[in-house]
């Protein structure tokens, strides 16, 4: 057996496993986390990569896909000198299979998701580097392929953008509100539904509601049907940080008429992504929220003229919003939970004396 071959095998996939854990990390990865990362070992990679995730992407997906088909082609010529054709081919065949599934796939991408921190600061490295040589090897495949695609392909590759975002989940040209959260009822769906079917009804709007099935789910449902808002509120469920994050950006603005939070990630996170928040002034929200966004009480008057509002104040929105937002990093809650410890022992210290 040639140890050369193996040893080039062997490498080839653990590249691809690597490359493969790289594309995990970073397409889960939030814009949040990025900004938390960009002090530390590509960080100011990953702000690049936010901003252009498609270029990144398309050729880690390209060198992957190389170094799977080359392993595959040296497994075969392996096997041949000691099976027949037939049986080396059947053999290299289910050899990949194994490899692709588990050694590139599984195994790689469920290590990606566990620790994307790592993961995206690494791969963001590599990826840069090959995307300054290979980048225009990416740019001629996609020409083709999407030449040969029916219907419109997509310049940059099949990676989220606003034009596929708005195909993909038949925006058209509306604006669009995004509203990320599962349906309970407190999250109160009712709520933004009936904006839309009353003073917001002559906006050409689409709402865009993300999350899973929650205790209220039937009723938003039947709400939906009841005020006749099926064309401008739309359900996609639970989607990916990456279709999630382009989404909240293309957003008019993302409405949250909680009733009760804990904290309010999803508000922090429109604001990181320069967009303005519309929220209810229950629990945690209004000091989340502070003067970033438009903090109002759940009463339809007040909410009638939010829009225009966002409107008006939108440049001054996102720039309050990107500010507020950066407070709220885990080094910042990490340094407010010591100080509490240090606290709540000075407190106990005194009362033992």
């Amino acid at each position: 057996m040639d140890l050369v071959s193996v040893i080039t095998i062997v490498a080839l996939i653990g590249f691809a496993g690597f490359l493969a854990a790289s594309e995990s990390a970073l397409t889960s990865i939030s814009r949040v986390l990025i900004e938390e990362l960009e002090s530390k070992r590509g960080g100011h990679l990953l702000k690049k990569y936010s901003a252009q995730p498609a270029r990144f992407l398309n050729v880690i997906l390209l060198v992957r896909k190389v170094c799977e088909f080359t392993a595959a082609v040296l497994i075969l010529r392996l096997l041949q000198q000691s099976y027949t054709t037939g049986y080396a081919y059947v053999y290299t065949v289910i050899i990949m299979v194994v490899l692709s599934y588990v050694v590139i796939g599984v195994g790689p991408r469920t290590m990606g998701r566990q620790n994307p921190h790592r993961w995206a600061r690494a791969g963001i490295v590599v990826s840069a580097f090959l995307a300054l040589i290979l980048g225009p090897v990416t740019k001629l495949l996609i020409a083709v392929g999407n030449a040969i695609t029916p219907g419109k392909g997509f310049r940059s590759g099949p990676f989220t953008n606003e034009a596929e975002l708005r195909s993909r989940f038949h925006l058209g040209d509306a604006r669009v509100l995004m509203f990320p959260a599962m349906t309970h009822p407190h999250k109160n769906h009712e709520f933004v539904l009936r904006m839309l079917a009353g003073p917001w009804r002559d906006y050409n709007l689409k709402l865009v509601m993300a999350g899973g099935h929650g205790l209220a789910d039937t009723h938003v449902n039947q709400m939906i049907v009841e005020l006749g808002v099926e064309d401008h509120a739309i359900r996609i469920g639970r989607v990916g940080a990456n279709d999630r994050d382009g989404l909240i950006r293309l957003a008019e603005a993302l409405v949250f008429p909680s009733m009760y939070e804990g904290f309010g990630a999803p508000v922090v996170e429109a604001m990181a992504l320069g967009t303005p928040v519309i929220a209810s002034d229950c629990a945690s929200l209004p000091e989340v929220v502070g003067d970033a966004g438009l903090v109002l009480p759940l009463e339809e008057s007040a909410w009638a003229d939010a829009l225009n509002e966002v409107g008006r104040r939108r440049a001054e929105l996102i720039a309050r919003g990107q500010t507020r937002s950066a407070q709220f990093t885990s080094a910042k809650s990490a340094e407010d939970l010591c100080i509490a410890y240090d606290a709540a022992l000075t407190l106990s210290r005194a009362g033992r004396s």
